[in-house]
């Protein structure tokens, strides 16, 4: 999708008066006569303001007069190549310098002059100020002073706080800053055990009467540099450089929607995959794994809806049974052979049954529907990759009707033909630890038809924004925000141990979407905008290395009554998860001997011998010993 009209914006809402008069002006040069440029005023859910003009190729000042109908509102400009009726054949290609933006409560433009004479800015030269846990912390301050004819003194007071909130560091730059001039300096810290997980970086300017201040989200993690994971994102994120983050933190498998029937084959006999072939490569080409999702058992042309529901469904039928087994299984096997080399998991349709767009209940469609039409599924792409994997389920885990549809699709052999069982689930605001009954349920049904198989929880989220760009921030039912990230964070960590507890084999976050600038999304869950990070982005890092794709587990652990202890094991190493659950205080723990090591969620290293189990999940690792040894050196303090 090509971006034809790629904006500069301001970071953030400015606060202005509805009903005053005000100017944005832009100084802009372009690198060719008459370039088509926009300068534009979004406003806080009320509408716009923009102008177009024609730049020219020496330095001009170009002006947006506006009287704002909000509170609040962020300023754009930049080239617009958009076809419009005024300018119906743009260019291809531009290039556009922009300098001197400012915003005034005027009628017309003031001669410019920055908002501070000193001002400072901080970078990190990382996407999303992301660092390993091995790297350098490195910060390039810059600064500037527009007084022409005096030089200025500055001094930076610098602080990082941890995911705690508590401080870990603290330093102080001072600068001597020449009249009309800009400096730069570099800070460098070198890697420390402590510094490790979500940072935050306070800095505070002071120069004379002048003071300002500036916060910088940051990310120590352990990266990921396994080929295989436990965990993955339910859509690919757009843009490439979150999808580096995503790698870097251990979501190595994506879940891909693109490939429905109706767009691979429009209309029977007649395959296309150019776009969706896009959609695949993408991700591969960032070293990330692609679960095959084919949505939906029809397309329009094959759908066995009526015409009225045809019409009246947005997707077009494509809900409903496939007319023909045959076309059906042509579909999928066409599908599998082309993607043979790229995707070796598959899965059977997107939440059956209990939704409206995948063989709905109400006409009719139950779990022997879809175990017939899985197993054409598994026919079909086995046909075209003998080596491939099947996944399929109801989807949502909820007792009631939709364990009813997981018995019926069991039992009509669904499970027979399947290699793992799909399932979602979206817990909102509740603790994690509600899970267990249903996970045990879905593991009773298995063995009541055959036996178990792994697990995949393909569609997953605990959600929060510590600095949401609107309040409440615009959400759906379940994206229901927690009320802090370190909450989201601590209960993703509780939800992990839980799921890999019980069967679960992969974790899919939903979801790999992210919205535009001053417009962030909770469903985005890892990023704020441009990739700076969320504390559970520090978490998940942390989780992909402690829960390896070998770790298996071992058993709950018998500790105190109000704790939570999970033991699994990987080879020599065992690690044991801990925490209390339900706000009762529990017993102190001990380690016995120096073969214990205790780490907080962050990966960081803890001397103490003693601790307190809370609601904040602890990891204990130990090398060489076995399920007994280990359980033997954790105990409950006298």
């Amino acid at each position: 999708m090509p971006i034809q009209a790629p904006l500069a914006a301001n970071i953030g809402f400015i606060e202005v008066e509805p009903g005053r008069e005000y100017t944005l002006s832009v100084r802009m040069k372009a690198g060719v006569a008459d370039t088509p440029a926009r300068l534009a005023v979004r406003q806080f859910r009320r509408g716009s303001f923009e102008k177009s003009v024609l730049a020219a190729t020496d330095w001009r000042r170009y002006t947006l007069e506006f009287k704002p109908t909000a509170r609040w509102c962020y300023v754009l400009a930049g080239p617009d190549l958009c076809k419009t009726k005024e300018n119906p054949n743009p260019p291809d290609r531009a290039v556009l310098w922009l300098d001197a933006v400012a915003l005034e409560r005027a009628d017309a433009p003031s001669t410019f002059a920055t908002r501070q004479p000193v001002e400072f800015g901080i970078e990190t030269g990382k996407p999303g100020n992301v660092f390993g846990w091995d790297e350098p912390l490195r910060f390039n301050l810059l600064l500037s002073n527009s007084m022409p004819n005096e030089n200025r003194k500055a001094k930076i007071g610098l602080r990082l706080t941890d995911f705690f909130d508590e401080e870990v560091w603290r330093e102080s730059v001072q600068a001597d800053v020449p009249a009309g001039a800009r400096i730069q300096r570099e800070l460098t810290i070198r890697p420390k055990p402590e510094l490790r997980g979500f940072l935050r970086l306070h800095a505070k300017m002071t120069s004379g009467d002048v003071e300002c201040g500036r916060t910088m989200r940051l990310a120590v993690i352990p990266i990921c540099r396994d080929a295989n994971s436990r965990f993955g994102v339910n859509h690919a994120y757009p843009w490439p450089h979150l999808l580096n983050l995503c790698r870097k933190a251990g979501l190595v498998w994506v879940r891909d929607w693109s490939l429905k029937w109706h767009q691979v084959e429009p209309e029977k006999g007649r395959f296309t995959f150019v776009e969706t072939d896009y959609q695949i490569d993408r991700p591969l080409r960032h070293d990330l794994r692609v679960l095959g999702l084919l949505p939906f058992p029809s397309s329009h042309w094959s759908s066995t809806a009526s015409p009225e529901v045809k019409s009246a469904d947005r997707f077009g039928g494509s809900s409903h049974a496939p007319r023909d087994a045959a076309e059906f299984e042509n579909y999928v096997q066409h599908t599998v052979a082309h993607y043979k080399n790229r995707i070796t998991w598959w899965q059977a349709f997107n939440e059956p049954l209990f939704t409206h767009y995948s063989l709905p209940r109400k006409y009719g469609y139950d779990g022997a529907t879809y175990a017939r039409l899985t197993k054409a599924f598994a026919r079909a792409a086995r046909r075209a990759d003998p080596n491939c994997r099947i996944l399929a389920g109801i989807g949502y885990l909820r007792e009631g009707g939709i364990l009813d549809d997981f018995d019926k699709f069991f039992a009509a052999g669904g499970l027979e033909v399947i290699d793992a069982v799909d399932i979602h689930h979206y817990p909102r605001i509740r603790p994690p630890e509600f899970i267990e009954g249903p996970l045990a349920k879905v593991n009773a049904l298995m063995e009541k038809h055959g036996g178990r198989k792994p697990i995949w929880l393909t569609e997953y989220g605990y959600y929060a924004d510590d600095e949401p760009w609107a309040i409440p921030m615009p959400r759906n039912n379940f994206s229901t925000p927690l009320s802090s990230e370190r909450r989201q964070a601590e209960y993703a960590v509780r939800w992990a141990t839980i799921m890999l507890a019980n069967g679960v084999d992969k974790i899919f976050y939903h979801a790999g979407t992210c919205d535009g600038i001053n417009h962030d999304s909770l469903q985005g869950i890892f990023y704020e905008y441009a990739g700076t990070p969320h504390k559970i982005y520090a978490a998940q890092a942390v989780l992909a290395r402690v829960f390896t794709p070998s770790t298996k587990f071992v058993k709950r652990m018998a500790l105190d009554e109000c704790i939570k202890g999970y033991l699994f094991s990987d080879g020599r190493r065992r690690l044991a998860v801990v925490w209390a659950a339900g706000g009762t205080k529990a017993a102190e723990i001990r380690l016995a001997d120096e073969k214990l090591q205790l780490h907080d969620m962050m990966g960081r290293p803890q001397t103490m011998r003693k601790f307190v189990p809370s609601g904040t999940p602890v990891f204990i690792i130990g090398e060489g010993l076995s399920d007994e040894q280990f359980q033997a050196r954790l105990k409950i303090a006298e």
